[in-house]
């Protein structure tokens, strides 16, 4: 799966990085936001 990079945009240009943390977590779980 290509994931875009780690930035202050979400995975769907929401500024937040909780959501994009929440994203990745719910696509697999156990990365955390520096992964």
């Amino acid at each position: 799966m290509t994931m875009p990079p780690d930035t202050q945009q979400g995975p769907y240009g929401t500024p937040s990085n909780i959501l994009w943390t929440n994203w990745k977590a719910d696509c697999k779980p156990g990365l955390t936001a520096n992964e």
